[in-house]
This record gives C-alpha cells, sequence and structure tokens, in this order.
C-alpha cells in the first residue's frame, strides 16, 4: 500500500472507517463503566463488574496502537493538514464543549507547534468521539459520563499491486478515554484530546525534523 498525497480526497473520516473505530470505541467505553463501577463500590457485589471489565477488555485491547515507526513513516512529507471533528457529542454538547470548539482546539495547538493547518488540504487529522451516560441504575453509575475518542490521520492510499485502485485510509492513529462526572467532562475531554494531539506533535516532527 502506497499512501498519496497529491491525490484528491473525497470522503470524510465518517466515510473512511468511522463505523470500525465507533464500535470498538464503545466497547472500550463499556469496559471502563464496567470496571470504575466495581472498583468504586468495593464490595462483594461489585466485584462482578470488575470480572466484566476484565472479559471486555480481552478483544479491546488489540485496539490500541497505530503508532508503531512503520505508521509514523506515513507522516513523512505531509506539508498541510486540515482538522475534522465528528461523532455525536449531545452530553458534551449540554456541558457546553462542541465540535467547533475542540477543532479550534486542535488547529491552535497543531498551528503553535509550526504544523500547517490547511482547511483545503485534502489529508485530514480526524477526531471522533463517542460518550454515554446510563439514564438510571445505582447512583455511582448513573453520575458518570465516559466519553471515548479516537485521532487519526487520513490520506489517499493506492495498492501496490495495482496503482490504479485508490481509497482513503487511516495510516496513523491514537486514542483516549475519560470517565468523570458530567460536570467535570468538558475539561477534562479538552484535557484528553490535547494529550492525543501532542502524541500527533511528536509521531509528525520525528519523521518531519525542521
Amino acid at each position: 500500500m502506497t499512501v498519496r498525497q497529491p491525490a484528491p480526497c473525497m470522503l470524510t473520516a465518517k466515510g473512511a472507517h468511522s463505523s470500525r473505530t465507533s464500535g470498538r470505541l464503545i466497547h472500550c467505553g463499556l469496559t471502563a463503566c464496567a470496571l470504575r463501577t466495581g472498583l468504586k463500590n468495593g464490595n462483594a457485589r461489585s466485584w462482578p463488574a470488575v470480572a466484566l471489565a476484565i472479559l471486555l477488555a480481552v478483544p479491546c485491547l488489540p485496539v490500541f496502537g497505530g503508532d508503531s515507526a512503520s505508521d509514523r513513516e506515513t507522516l513523512r512529507g505531509l506539508k498541510a493538514i486540515k482538522v475534522v471533528v465528528e461523532g455525536s457529542t449531545p452530553d458534551l454538547e449540554h456541558q457546553g464543549l462542541t465540535r467547533q470548539q475542540l477543532q479550534s482546539d486542535i488547529e491552535e495547538q497543531l498551528r503553535k507547534a509550526g504544523i500547517n493547518v490547511d482547511r483545503n488540504a485534502n489529508e485530514f487529522l480526524g477526531l471522533e468521539i463517542i460518550s454515554g451516560r446510563l439514564k438510571e441504575g445505582p447512583v455511582n453509575v448513573v453520575n458518570v459520563m465516559t466519553v471515548a475518542f479516537n485521532l487519526g490521520v487520513y490520506q489517499v492510499v493506492t495498492l501496490n499491486r495495482d496503482e490504479e485502485i485508490e481509497s482513503v485510509a487511516e495510516t496513523w492513529s491514537t486514542q483516549g478515554m475519560q470517565s468523570s462526572s458530567p460536570k467535570m467532562s468538558a475539561r477534562i475531554s479538552r484535557d484528553t484530546v490535547g494529550k492525543l494531539v501532542d502524541q500527533f506533535i511528536k509521531a509528525y516532527v520525528e519523521v518531519n525534523p525542521k
């Protein structure tokens, strides 16, 4: 597979890999919720929740990756990038954090790091968000909001066996997740996204030294 940066990109982050990414992030979100519930209660009845978290985590663990040396190489020569934020975030918006705010945060962070942000660029840094909160149940569960994030770079690629076949693929990625009270979710979510963007900046600078 060859990355072709000059080719026009007609797909969005949603069109590229949202269903696959969304499914794995939902899975990880359920894991965090179950684990947090069990550990916070700290009694015999709560430990089934811990067991559930462990079972859920088994297929979830291989998800975290996409920042290997070979993944970082796909960022080499990337001259400009745009930012796309997608995902249903009614819970976060209720707390005052919008997708537009997150996009502005990311763009500002990239510019401060010396990375060219161009909203007309073909390649994009996509942030997908999934948030969830139980409507009823034990108090310590209902009062917890879990938010999962996937930050990925999407580029046009071609197949080595046939360079006429093109597609859009996630060539680099990292994930993050946070659980907190709803009132704290907006601030902690911004901090979590900031750390993910720092990971991207580190990967980008490593293969594009000034």
